[in-house]
């Protein structure tokens, strides 16, 4: 009898920790979407991504969903699992039963104490404190309250198959409803555009705030000195030559095309808002998404060369 005890709460256990980490894979999946979202929100295209990108995504793909699954199979032993227990144990302690509303009670008091030491350790403001607190507590809660009510202790145990299955079906109702969602609000005028200039516009003195400068005259003449878009910015690059403006299909298509001599011709593409366009070139490998930015004179400052890691 004990022995079958313990085998029917060790298949509790690994049914537990299947449907939190299938729930934290949709969570995962949601928050992919958010942020690709939010991505489309910023001034900052972003590096584009290639026919090889695209081809080495999709060969990892696979590995990396089981490579996820193992971390968050992890995470759940480690950390949704005992904050459930220890909402079940407030639970009993302070109100004498179990009831749901002490499961994210101690979620949220786990998070608070991490969120502190990373505040202490790193010197966060207090919203992106209050930000990581706040979904590190939904992250985790969801989870918990989810295997609470799959897996509940002292009633017949349902096949994993049938609780999976479950969390499949309400996960991809979810994940779609946010697709939706923030497709919608994208459709809406909520993603970034570049500002539409025109060769009048374009016309003037743009620097990088680094000691490049490029001079682009209304009668098409430009003069480059020390620009870097093509080569390190220590050695830049300095001449003379022509530049053309050509608006494109839409604000993602202009293009201002640079030719000086001794400089390789490179396509410009605009960037910023209608008060403070700016130019951009990507450098390097395209795929990391290194920004070589100019500014209008007025408005450069230091540190203009924009990398993302």
């Amino acid at each position: 009898m004990r022995s079958e005890k313990r085998s029917g709460s060790g298949e509790r256990y690994g049914d537990a920790v299947a449907v939190s980490t299938a729930v934290l894979l949709v969570e995962a999946v949601i928050g992919a979407i958010a942020a690709h979202a939010w991505g489309e929100t910023r001034e900052d295209p972003g590096a584009p991504t290639g026919a090889f990108g695209l081809a080495v995504l999709v060969v990892t793909a696979p590995f990396a969903l089981m490579a996820a699954a193992i971390v968050l199979g992890a995470v759940s032993a480690g950390l949704v699992l005992p904050l459930l227990e220890g909402g079940r144990w407030l639970g009993r302690r302070f109100s004498g039963r179990e009831a749901w509303g002490w499961v994210p009670l101690a979620v949220g008091a786990a998070s608070a104490v991490a969120a502190l030491a990373g505040w202490a350790r790193w010197e966060a403001g207090a919203g992106d404190v209050l930000a990581g607190w706040a979904v590190a507590t939904a992250v985790l809660a969801v989870p918990a309250l989810i295997v609470r009510r799959a897996v509940p202790a002292g009633r017949p145990r349902l096949p994993l198959r049938a609780l999976l299955g479950r969390v499949a079906l309400c996960g991809t109702l979810a994940a779609a409803t946010v697709w939706a969602g923030a497709g919608a609000a994208l459709h809406a005028g909520a993603a970034y555009e570049p500002p539409r200039l025109d060769a009048a516009r374009i016309a003037g003195t743009w620097s990088d705030g680094a000691g490049g400068v490029l001079d682009l005259a209304a009668d098409g003449g430009a003069t480059a000195h020390r620009l870097g878009s093509s080569v390190p910015v220590d050695d830049g690059c300095s001449g003379t030559g022509t530049w053309s403006y050509a608006p494109g299909g839409g604000p993602w298509a202009q293009e201002v095309t640079v030719a000086v001599d001794g400089c390789e011709p490179v396509p410009w593409s605009v960037g910023g808002t209608p008060g403070r366009p700016k130019l951009f070139v990507y450098v390097g490998d395209a795929d990391l998404g290194d920004r070589y930015v100019l500014r209008r004179a007025p408005d450069a400052s230091g540190g203009d060369r924009t990398m993302r890691g």
